[in-house]
């Protein structure tokens, strides 16, 4: 660990310990960007948070709008001159062991302001330009140590119990190390790394998000509209999760998955300290499924978790031209960074007849915007 995250705390090690044994420390990570009034509703839900020890860090990518005045005003954060000062001093430390390409990053902090929200501390971090989803969360979990780290999208608000029955679900399946790697326990939650809750859009509807990892066949499937068909998806688990698994799922109340979506996701410090963090290459779109394909290569479980009710606003970002241009392009990095060049060279193939197959049906069903996005992704692939 850093010098820094050691001492930013203001804690001694052995207060680090006492704390760790009584209640649970989670640092929230929650990334804004042009979005001041959501991300006040989203910080006023966290602020609700019971049985937990917060450190709130609301990271600002370079918002255009003022956000970062305006949420200082609101909360009358001060400046954190003692934080400035070990980030300054960090910006030439080649110690970054969870965290790649902090040193860089850290170059990027504008102001960092401090103060209280409710019980909880409060972090503002001003960015001097938009380094994307990944590093602004490593940035962020890099200020301020804790035993569970919870990313939370700024359109995204928890219930009050919603952050403890998360890290509860770390301690109700933490089992031995050596009896995760075995494969007759492959189906079995007995090492959780990684815990994303159960997403509802504002009807109160269930929300769909994760899916099983990918590979030639489920993309396949995906991509050509085939997992669409309910015999073929029960055979075969979906790279992307329907509605009919969500309220299955559900029903489990934790249930092991592929990946799971980063609006609402915390991953344990044990976890992270043998991953990683997100991979900074990837700008958005791709980083929450990268990052839960490192954890289960090293044996940590992916769960989905009914915590109760988490409101995301954002269901209907998935039909965005950016979407679709983000997802293809974080799959491509996806398959050439994991997997051989054989399977790379099929993933292409698959990828290429799919996506001509989407703009021809798009075209036929008047879809001309979606149709769009999937001509420009050809041209990535």
């Amino acid at each position: 660990m850093s010098s820094l995250t050691k001492s930013n705390s203001n804690v001694t090690s052995s207060a680090w310990k006492k704390r760790q044994t009584s209640r649970p420390s989670v640092t929230v990570v929650i990334l804004s960007y042009n979005t001041a009034d959501i991300t006040r509703r989203c910080l006023e839900a966290v602020s609700s948070s019971r049985g937990v020890e917060l450190n709130i860090v609301v990271v600002d990518n370079a918002s255009t709008d003022r956000s970062a005045v305006s949420l200082a005003r609101k909360y009358r954060l001060r400046k954190n001159h003692a934080l400035l000062n070990k980030v300054g001093e960090a910006q030439n430390s080649t110690k970054t062991e969870i965290w790649e390409n902090l040193p860089f990053d850290y170059q990027e902090v504008a102001n960092i302001r401090t103060g209280k929200l409710g019980r909880h501390q409060l972090h503002l971090v001003e960015l001097h330009h938009n380094i994307g989803f990944g590093r602004a969360n490593n940035l962020g979990m890099a200020l301020v140590p804790a035993s569970h780290y919870l990313f939370l999208n700024s359109d995204a608000f928890v219930k009050p119990h919603t952050i403890l029955n998360l890290v509860k679900s770390f301690k109700t399946n933490a089992g031995v190390k050596s009896q995760a790697v075995l494969g007759r326990f492959r189906q079995q939650i007995d090492n959780v790394g990684v815990a994303a809750a159960q997403l509802y859009n504002q009807d109160k509807t269930i929300q769909v998000q994760g899916g099983s990892l990918p590979n030639l066949l489920n993309i396949f499937l995906w991509i050509t509209f085939l997992d669409d068909i309910p015999f073929i998806n029960k055979i075969w688990n979906s790279y992307q999760h329907h509605l009919a698994d969500m309220r299955s799922l559900k029903r489990k109340k934790i249930a092991k998955v592929g990946w799971v979506g980063g609006t609402s996701m915390m991953i344990s410090r044990s976890c992270l300290e043998e991953i990683g963090g997100f991979d900074p290459r990837i700008f958005m779109y791709g980083e929450d499924i990268e990052l839960c394909w490192r954890a289960t290569r090293r044996h940590w479980d992916v769960v989905l978790v009914e915590t109760g009710k988490v409101v995301h606003l954002g269901s209907a970002s998935s039909d965005s031209h950016q979407a679709i241009v983000g997802e293809i392009k974080g799959l491509k990095y996806l398959w050439s960074k994991h997997t051989s060049q054989t399977d790379f060279w099929f993933f292409r193939q698959i990828l290429l007849f799919g996506i001509r197959l989407r703009i021809i049906i798009f075209g036929i069903l008047a879809r001309y915007g979606r149709q769009r996005a999937y001509q420009e992704a050809l041209d990535l692939v």
